[in-house]
């Protein structure tokens, strides 16, 4: 490490050490000091004053600078007590090779204290891209384990070992979900489901294979415990395939589970849409109800297991009946007879099925076009008082919204508004949350416009460095998640107003205190492909536009503009702005303002998430360029069979490599792992805009991160790719005659190659992993229709 670094790196441990210091460098290795206005700089916190003494006498942070300076690991207790100091993000990554050499090196006990310091700042600066090292590092770690054990003669109990994998998840998944500040009655948003998603299911999978690798007879194998299988899917961040993989293990190793597990897996299926497994799934608990299996001795437990049922049966009923169907079996539960409750801990579980019928019910019929907004009306003038909250009356609210009523809408809006206002301490979230904001935002939106809809989520939007609201305060008072921030940039998408949607996504974080995922990039990408199709401009605009797009293709010293100069914002300034630093200014357009396109800039943003948290994916070479680089030989080898692509075409790696780059030290986007839907909008984003020679490029980052593009995502990207055909090339095939061969077809073996050990298909059952030739074509066919259609029109 160089000297400069090194000075760098004092500066920072000494910044994150005391807040309130000033930092001074001097021109030697290891001389930073720190000045403090109040306290005298000690020997604890200075590394200048190292001195040559060894032993836990040092302090951790010198240690640690010293240790990296020699390139030598550092002890683990050293890196523990390091990691007691609040640390950014840049001074995590400058440390963070020392920290991975200390968990690669220590032994498991010491492994795991080291992980449990590490994880709350891996969780607070939602580090998402480290958190995936640590784990591809402790699951080796615990296969050492086991190795070891079975070499020295030692017998490891399965339940010892399913903890140690449930105290990995429990921590990660606490640090990882909760909330930077919580609002007492609020109900805390959950963070980052996709990490947890996949860190769950990771987790499980090597549970399994661990389990696998100790000692069992043939008549008794090994598996997981019913308690944990319930743990597990009870919670908020399980998936579908995890929650097929857990039940495909309890049956076939005949595990009794509880009804509560039923009914979350049956949840689980809902929500991705598979709604006769979940009706499946809720005969199979009610199955198990009457065999009297109940798993829990608590009666508070097993009352909450039984209301947790009903609320499922509530839910699998709205999606798979009639509404007549639906209103018979909530019948039970639309009594008017519940009397309101004094505060909001008191609600009993009856009062809970209450609130929960009427939601679904009035969810259900918000939807149904039959359904008119004066029939939505007067069905609610029935709820019992003790109903009549935020859940329920926000899905009222979208309901007349859906309908076009947006006055009265926003008049019921402003009611709950008014008796949050008017609440107690206790009941301190119970009429207007986030939810409810999110839904207002849309219809702000519809009466006033977009300018109002932000200027209304802004003002009651809590912000990260005030103090928690006081009761009865509105204002400023409600924790937003991504939702809402969605919902803006879902609005912004429909405005066109693209510049207005990048503040969105600058300000998010310094303002609201909102981490963006995938999502939000998604919702940021489509609307900046769309950004000039969606705005209304005048002839002068358009004669502009293709004047301005004329110059840059004529333009012989044009040059590469940099992804740092992209940025036109500035975080600190939105933090503590008025409102208005989120809108655009009076009078100008988005070329006042910026020189590059809204595309140009949402792949620039689609770009450093990836390179800036990966990045070794700047070395990651595309299908075509690869193939064009190769001889002749291994070229031809793409057509000849078994010996050809398997051996030509790079495999796909499951685990990240010991030695891939860390993120950039100042990577604004470690919080961000693009999906395989964030992927489909930035090709769609590369093949509008005529850059189809990134896709091959975008393939191939997708498979270095482990991300199955979907069948819609490769038909899409073979067509852009046949459409901008370049020049033929040469090969031999199979039987030694030579062909012309097109680049869709090259990147057509490039994906089976790389896609044909996916046992899932991408279309469904049934059908190759990889489009066609001839899919291609009808999708084409159908591409060129719509666009004709939408022209027309």
């Amino acid at each position: 490490m160089r000297a400069t670094e090194l000075s760098r790196l004092g500066e920072i441990l000494c910044r994150t050490a005391f807040p309130r210091a000033r930092v001074v460098a001097t021109a030697s290795v290891g001389q930073t000091r720190c000045l403090h206005k109040r306290v005298k700089p000690t020997f604890r916190h200075s590394p200048k004053q190292i001195k040559p003494h060894s032993g836990d006498d040092l302090p951790p942070l010198k240690n640690l600078l010293r240790s990296i300076r020699k390139k030598q690991p550092s002890p683990t207790n050293h890196i523990i007590r390091a990691l007691e100091y609040p640390m950014d993000h840049a001074a995590l990554i400058e440390i963070f090779p020392s920290i991975l050499a200390s968990l690669q090196n220590a032994k498991f006990r010491n492994n795991w204290k080291l992980i449990r310091a590490l994880l709350p700042h891996l969780g607070r600066l939602r580090e998402v891209v480290l958190l995936k090292r640590v784990l591809e590092i402790w699951m080796a770690k615990v296969e050492q384990r086991v190795e070891l054990a079975r070499v020295e003669g030692e017998t490891l109990e399965p339940e010892k070992v399913e903890k140690w994998y449930h105290e990995f998840l429990a921590e990660s998944a606490w640090h990882f979900s909760k909330a930077d500040s919580w609002v007492a009655g609020q109900s805390e948003p959950l963070q980052n489901v996709a990490v947890l998603q996949y860190q769950s299911t990771v987790l499980v999978k090597h549970l399994l294979q661990t389990l696998a690798m100790l000692p069992s007879s043939s008549t008794c194998r090994l598996h997981l415990s019913a308690p944990l299988i319930e743990r597990l899917l009870v919670k908020r961040h399980v998936d579908y395939d995890l929650c097929q993989t857990l039940l495909s293990h309890a049956l076939h190793h005949k595990i009794p589970l509880s009804t509560s597990v039923y009914s979350a897996a049956a949840m689980v299926a809902l929500k991705e849409g598979h709604t006769s497994e979940a009706m499946a799934l809720m005969k199979k608990r009610e199955q198990e109800g009457v065999r009297g299996y109940i798993g829990s001795d608590d009666p508070i437990k097993e009352e909450r297991e039984k209301v947790a049922s009903v609320i499922a049966s509530m839910l699998v009923a709205k999606t798979s009946s009639s509404p007549e169907t639906l209103l018979q079996i909530l019948e039970p539960y639309l009594s008017s007879e519940t009397q309101p409750l004094p505060d909001a801990s008191e609600a009993s579980n009856d009062t809970v099925l209450y609130r929960h019928a009427w939601s679904i019910l009035l969810s259900r019929l918000a939807r149904e076009k039959t359904v008119t907004s004066e029939a939505l009306l007067e069905l609610s003038k029935t709820m019992p008082v003790s109903c009549t909250v935020g859940h329920t009356m926000t899905c009222l609210v979208h309901g007349l919204m859906l309908r076009g009523k947006l006055n009265k809408a926003w008049q019921i809006l402003s009611a709950l508004a008014e008796m949050e206002k008017n609440a107690t301490d206790k009941e301190r979230g119970r009429y207007f949350d986030r939810v409810a904001l999110a839904v207002g935002a849309q219809v702000c939106h519809g009466l006033y416009g977009l300018d109002a809809a932000i200027n209304y989520v802004d003002s009651l939007a809590l912000r990260p460095w005030q103090s928690l609201p006081s009761p009865g305060q509105v204002h400023n008072s409600i924790k937003l998640d991504r939702v809402c921030l969605d919902v803006l940039l879902g609005l912004c998408k429909a405005e066109g107003a693209v510049s207005i949607a990048f503040r969105l996504w600058k300000a998010a974080l310094p303002r609201w205190g909102v981490y963006a995922d995938d999502s939000s990039l998604k919702v940021l990408v489509d609307g900046a492909r769309y950004a000039s199709q969606n705005k209304e401009m005048s002839e002068e605009e358009v004669f502009r536009e293709r004047w301005r797009d004329m110059k840059a293709e004529f333009s012989f010293r044009r040059k590469e503009v940099e992804e740092d100069q992209f940025e036109a914002y500035d975080a600190a300034g939105f933090a503590k702005g008025p409102t208005s630093v989120l809108l655009d200014p009076p009078n100008t357009t988005w070329h006042d303002e910026h020189r590059e396109k809204p595309w140009q800039m949402a792949r620039s943003v689609f770009r450093k998430v990836l390179l800036g948290n990966w990045p070794g994916l700047s070395d990651v070479v595309s299908p075509l360029d690869e193939v064009e680089q190769t001889m002749m030989d291994r070229f031809s080898a793409l057509f000849d069979g078994d010996s050809g692509i398997t051996h030509s075409t790079p495999r796909p790696s499951s685990s990240t490599s010991p030695d891939t780059p860390l993120p950039a030290p100042h990577a604004p986007y470690t919080h961000i792992c693009p999906s395989a839907s964030t992927f489909h909008s930035y090709i769609a984003l590369l093949g509008y805009y005529s850059l189809p020679q990134e896709i091959p490029l975008s393939f191939a980052w997708m498979r270095s991160l482990g991300v199955k593009p979907k069948w819609k995502t490769l038909r899409l990207g073979l067509m852009y790719v046949g459409e901008a055909e370049g020049p033929r090339r040469w090969v031999k095939g199979p039987g030694g005659e030579r062909r012309l061969v097109r680049d869709e077809e090259v990147l057509r073996e490039w994906l089976q190659g790389w896609l044909e050990d996916d046992s899932r298909s991408l279309k469904g059952s049934g059908e190759m992993s990889v489009p066609s030739e001839g899919d291609v074509a009808e999708f084409r066919r159908m591409f060129s229709k719509r666009n004709q259609r939408i022209t027309a029109e």
